[in-house]
């Protein structure tokens, strides 16, 4: 679920960069360039070659966001491999011990209402945020996100009677 839920939360923030009014646009491209130059000229380009890489971006302004893609560093990640395994581990750990948390500490009952109410509540919460990072409808977004999760978890259900 997690996979589909994140390509679709980066699709929509880059359909959202991808709309933004034409001024922002143009500075954008106007930075872009700057950036690719600058890229191609650490990278030991000659100084010609970057000169005709920047006429031909001029002209095809729609393949700057690959090319800076291609060419920039991704300075929004500078967290190691294993950072990002640590974190996975323990989001994975929060995850997966929240809906089973309140059936060891309350009776039966009472623990499949709270440990759904909690799990429902948290799906929500995740929805709201990919809502407000993506600039989508957050209700819209949030109902998605809570579909997803009701769906593959009546597909454990089915799975588990069919097995059994």
């Amino acid at each position: 679920m997690m996979p589909y839920l994140d390509a679709e939360s980066v699709r929509d923030a880059r359909r959202a960069r991808a709309q933004a009014a034409p001024a922002e646009r143009r500075a954008a491209l106007a930075e872009s360039l700057t950036a690719i130059r600058n890229n191609l000229r650490a990278a030991g380009v000659a100084p010609t070659d970057v000169d005709q890489i920047s006429a031909a971006i001029s002209r095809s302004p729609q393949a700057v966001p690959a090319l800076r893609a291609a060419l920039a560093p991704d300075a929004n990640d500078d967290a190691s491999p294993a950072a990002h395994a640590f974190w996975m581990f323990v989001s994975d750990l929060f995850a997966g011990f929240t809906p089973v948390i309140p059936f060891a500490l309350l009776p039966m009952e009472q623990a499949r209402i709270v440990s759904l109410a909690v799990t429902a509540l948290l799906l929500l919460a995740l929805g709201i945020g990919r809502g407000l990072v993506a600039k989508r409808p957050v209700a819209r977004t949030a109902f998605e996100t809570l579909s997803v999760a009701t769906c593959a978890a009546l597909a454990g259900i089915a799975m588990g009677h069919f097995l059994s």
